[in-house]
């Protein structure tokens, strides 16, 4: 029920503790971030500033596609055994699926190096929106993820049972995927 920066906490504190380069990489990240949004709102006092982006737009799109990827990976994982816990937890009456929905649209299948296109692609395009407000707005601190029990959003229509049995699975699946490494 949080908001999606308590879902992506979530996904990013499971990665980590199975990849540490995971976390590595959300440290790098925020670094990042943090220095392309100063210069975004810079742009707007010096215009000249505006020939340093492509330099940030690649570290940006190289670490954050990293990240998209694992995340793409651990939920795709998580998703195969989340749905036999919760089948087993609810005597098979609720089916639970988990959709990440990232900021850059790519294929699911897609690489690491598909999706840095497309986030490349996707910075050039909304460059002069991202100008105007001075911020990022696309990438890993923009994705989220959704939760459906028979395609129904358990945010928005789960009770209380159901959001804890969701919990539960999602704890049990954490410590299978740990296991199976």
């Amino acid at each position: 029920k949080g908001s999606p920066s308590e879902r992506r906490r979530y996904i990013d504190i499971a990665i980590s503790q199975i990849k540490p380069t995971y976390f590595y990489n959300l440290q790098q990240y925020s670094k990042i971030l943090v220095e392309r949004n100063h210069l975004l709102k810079n742009i707007n006092k010096n215009n000249r500033m505006i020939e340093t982006l492509d330099i940030w737009n690649e570290s940006l799109a190289n670490v954050g596609s990293k990240i998209m990827n694992e995340r793409n990976i651990f939920i795709s994982k998580l998703n195969e055994i989340v749905k036999k816990k919760h089948d087993g937890l609810t005597a098979g009456n609720e089916l639970l699926k988990i959709n990440y929905n990232p900021s850059i649209n790519f294929e699911n299948d897609s690489n690491i190096i598909n999706i840095k296109a497309c986030f490349m692609k996707n910075l050039e395009r909304i460059i002069d929106r991202e100008i105007k407000v001075a911020t990022t707005l696309i990438g890993p601190q923009r994705d989220d993820m959704d939760i459906f029990i028979n395609d129904n959003s358990v945010r928005l229509y789960g009770s209380q049972g159901q959001q804890r049995t969701v919990v539960l699975s999602l704890k049990l699946s954490e410590v299978d995927i740990v296991e199976s490494l």
